[in-house]
């Protein structure tokens, strides 16, 4: 729930993907790549890290916002592609094969609804992401930390989102 929004708001900050970088910690930059009003094709870069394990990923999506009425909005994104992204910064930096990568992240999708209630906003997101398999000699290990990063990355998301919001339109009282 966010308190003292309303849906064209928190839809705004949705939309605003130039401050995705200084929402979401893992965002490292963000780029709307084409615009065409309730579809938008968008590019991230994102670096997450867990238990020494790290990787940087190149993530283009398709985003589409649907507003049913006036106290509801959807939005789904897919990825259209997703590359890890090997020696970052770096001059030999390049995206690494499909098939050729970790398999952190192959395929990735996320529905979110927003509702207007009062005068608060409720936010609920789903998502789906899904990894290539581990080299058995280390997936025992590596798979439990897949999962956990997945998770705790939607709940870090939706709070990253949350204070996002307040911080830019919640009335003080």
């Amino acid at each position: 729930m966010i308190p003292g929004v309303t849906l064209d708001q928190v839809v705004a900050v949705s939309r605003g993907y130039h401050d995705y970088p200084t929402i979401f910690h893992p965002i490292v930059s963000a780029v709307v790549l084409s615009d065409e009003s309730e579809s938008l094709h968008v590019q991230f870069r994102m670096r997450e890290s867990a238990a020494g394990m790290s990787a940087t990923l190149d993530v283009t999506s398709r985003v589409v916002y649907t507003r049913p009425d006036a106290r509801h909005a959807y939005v789904i994104s897919i990825a259209d592609e997703i590359h890890e992204v090997k020696d970052v910064g770096r001059s030999t930096e390049r995206h690494l094969p499909a098939g050729r990568d970790s398999g952190y992240l192959w395929r990735a999708g996320a529905f979110t609804r927003f509702v207007e209630e009062g005068n608060a906003v409720y936010m609920e997101m789903e998502t789906i992401g899904l990894s290539r398999p581990f080299p058995t000699a280390l997936g025992w290990m590596i798979e439990p930390i897949a999962r956990r990063i997945g998770r705790g990355s939607v709940e870090q998301s939706v709070e990253e989102f949350r204070q996002a919001v307040v911080m830019r339109y919640a009335k003080r009282r």
